[in-house]
């Protein structure tokens, strides 16, 4: 059996920091036995407001962050799936103008891969797609979003696609591929499963399994569901992936 881990850790502004913990992470995942370590969103740093962000951010060529997990990652044998801030250059960001300073243009909210020898290769590469922009966070204050899907990759662990965060919520990056093995669910406008049917319990199952007529009842509030519509717009990027 091939092993895989996930590490968690709780990042501050301190890069540095952040590094230290995520290279213990590595090594606690070699000596496992696992093949890939996968690592939260933003691990490089959590800022304390958006000028903080802006300033702390630098190209992925650059950062220590990244260096430091490419060294952690030939090191021990360990490939790492990890995600960064990091900063383009004018031309790389879609719609963005002015000169390429701290105080000005957008960063972008990165998964990048590390192969076990370090290495990175770019067409694995993520860019957040969408943006989270909820009362008075707002997410596109700092990040642009990115341009378009990466296509699912090879790793010791099997193939890996990649979203970040808020991505989860829009299923057009999963729908070409959507096998129905059964077990319908009903999931509130919060994420709440409010209801699980039988159904094939993993992919190598019978189909017989999924095949079983059954029932769920559960309440469905409307005015809760116009709540969450009106407090947390979800804007679809249509310009990725075809309008249903």
């Amino acid at each position: 059996m091939t092993l895989a881990a996930i590490g968690q850790i709780c990042s501050t502004a301190s890069i540095k920091g952040n590094l230290e913990q995520c290279v213990r992470l590595v090594g606690k995942a070699a000596r496992g036995g696992a093949k890939v370590l996968f690592l939260p969103e933003a691990s490089d740093y959590i800022a304390t407001d958006a000028q903080a962000s802006r300033d702390l951010a630098v190209a992925q060529s650059s950062s220590p962050f990244v260096l430091g997990l490419q060294d952690a990652a030939k090191t021990n044998g360990v490939a790492i799936h990890v995600g960064i801030h990091h900063r383009p250059v004018p031309a790389q960001v879609p719609g963005e103008k002015g000169e390429d300073s701290k105080a000005a243009g957008r960063i972008l909210n990165r998964a990048i891969y590390i192969a076990a020898d370090g290495s990175i290769d770019d067409s694995n590469t993520y860019d957040k797609l969408h943006v989270f922009d909820y009362g008075s966070l707002r997410e596109s204050a700092t990040v642009q979003p990115g341009s378009k899907l990466t296509a699912p990759f090879d790793s010791p662990v099997g193939r890996i696609g990649s979203l970040i965060c808020f991505d989860l919520r829009f299923p057009e990056a999963h729908n070409p591929k959507r096998a129905s093995y059964g077990r319908s669910i009903a999931v509130d406008p919060w994420g709440k499963v409010a209801v699980r049917l039988k159904g094939v319990t993993d992919a190598e199952g019978s189909a017989d399994e999924g095949a079983v007529e059954e029932i769920g009842f559960f309440d469905v509030d409307l005015d809760e569901v116009d709540r969450v519509r009106r407090e947390m717009p979800l804007l679809r990027r249509i310009d990725v992936y075809s309008e249903v």
